[in-house]
C-alpha cells in the first residue's frame, strides 16, 4: 500500500517538475490517438472499396503525413497504403494547381502584351496626327506671314508647342523683313508682338527702375476702331439699336479678351470713349439730329442702359520686372 502511494507521488512529482516529460507524454497520447484514427479511417476506406472520397485531405492529411514519417513501424500495410493514397492525391492536385497557375500566368502575360501593343499603336497614331497638325499649322503660318504677321506668329508658336521639329522651328523665323533688333533699355525703344506693343516704362514710385509693360499696338487700335466704325456706320441707321449693340459687344469681347492681360487700361478707356461717341452719332443720324449729342442727350447713363460692353475695369495686370 505504501509502495503504491510512493509510486503515485513520485509519478506526480515527475510530471510537475519535468516539463519535457509532460510534453513527451502529451505528444504520445496525441500520436496514439492519431494512429487509432488512421487505423479506423483505413479500415473504412477498405470497406468502401477504397473510395477516393474516403481519403484524407487538407489539414488532416498534413498532420497524418507528419506523424507517419516517424511512426512507419506502427502502421500495417493497409494503413501505409491508405496514407500513401492520400499523399498521391495531394501531389496530383498540387501538380494540377501548378499547371493551372502557369496557364493563368501565360494568359495574363498575353493580355498585358496585347494591351501594351494596342496602347503603343494608339499612341503612335495619336503622335502621327499631332505631327500632321503641327506641320499644317507651320505651313499656314508661313502662308499668312506676308499679310497677317500676328496671326502667323500665333500659328507658328502653337505648331512648335505641339511638336518641336525642323518644320515648326522654321515657321517661327518667318518674314524677316518685318522683324528687327530693338534696344529696350531705359525705355528707348519698344516692339510690337502678337498685337501688343512691348515697352519698358519707368516706375513712378521707384525712379530709375524700369518695368516691361504691354498694351494694344497702334495697329491693333486702328483695327478695332475700324470695326467699331463699321458697326456704327450711317448705313446701319435702319437696324435695331439692340442688334447693333449685340454685334458691337461680340467684337469688343473678342478684342478685349486678348488684350486684357497686360497694361491696357488707358487704351481700353480710349476705346470705351470711342464706342460711346460712335453710338451717339448713329442715334443722331437715326433721329435727324445734328452733331454727336453724346454729352447731353446720349450721355453715359444712356449708354449703360443700352448694355454696351465696357472694357474699362477688365484688365488683368501682368507686369514683368526688368
Amino acid at each position: 500500500m505504501v509502495g503504491d502511494m510512493a509510486s503515485e507521488v513520485a509519478h506526480e512529482a515527475l510530471l510537475r517538475e519535468w516539463p519535457r516529460l509532460r510534453e513527451w507524454l502529451q505528444e504520445d497520447r496525441e500520436g496514439r490517438k492519431l494512429g487509432r484514427n488512421v487505423a479506423e479511417a483505413a479500415a473504412e476506406w477498405q470497406r468502401l472499396g477504397k473510395d477516393p472520397e474516403a481519403r484524407y485531405r487538407g489539414a488532416r492529411l498534413g498532420a497524418t503525413l507528419d506523424w507517419s514519417r516517424t511512426h512507419q513501424a506502427e502502421l500495417n500495410p493497409l494503413e501505409r497504403e491508405f496514407v500513401a493514397a492520400g499523399q498521391a492525391h495531394h501531389d496530383a492536385a498540387l501538380r494540377r494547381s501548378k499547371r493551372r497557375n502557369r496557364v493563368l500566368a501565360a494568359l495574363v502575360a498575353f493580355t498585358l502584351l496585347a494591351g501594351t501593343l494596342a496602347f503603343l499603336q494608339r499612341s503612335t497614331a495619336q503622335h502621327q496626327a499631332l505631327v500632321s497638325k503641327a506641320n499644317s499649322l507651320a505651313a499656314e503660318a508661313t502662308a499668312r506671314a506676308p499679310t497677317q504677321l500676328d496671326l502667323a506668329l500665333l500659328l507658328a508658336v502653337e505648331g512648335h508647342r505641339m511638336n518641336d521639329s525642323v518644320a515648326t522651328k522654321a515657321s517661327l523665323l518667318i518674314n524677316e523683313a518685318k522683324t528687327g533688333i530693338v534696344c529696350p533699355t531705359l525705355g528707348k525703344q519698344g516692339l510690337d508682338f502678337l498685337g501688343f506693343h512691348l515697352h519698358k516704362v519707368e516706375s513712378w514710385r521707384w525712379k530709375g527702375r524700369f518695368y516691361l509693360q504691354r498694351w494694344p499696338s497702334h495697329k491693333a487700335m486702328t483695327s478695332i476702331r475700324a470695326k467699331i466704325k463699321a458697326a456704327t456706320d450711317r448705313a446701319n441707321v435702319g437696324k435695331s439699336l439692340d442688334v447693333v449693340v449685340k454685334d458691337l459687344n461680340r467684337t469688343l469681347a473678342a478684342w478685349g479678351n486678348h488684350y486684357r492681360r497686360g497694361n491696357s487700361a488707358r487704351k481700353f478707356a480710349i476705346i470705351d470713349s470711342y464706342v460711346h461717341e460712335r453710338l451717339a452719332i448713329l442715334m443722331s443720324h437715326k433721329h435727324g439730329l445734328t452733331g454727336g449729342n453724346w454729352g447731353r442727350r446720349y450721355n453715359p447713363a444712356w449708354l449703360k442702359r443700352l448694355g454696351v460692353l465696357r472694357l474699362s475695369g477688365t484688365v488683368r495686370y501682368a507686369t514683368a520686372h526688368a
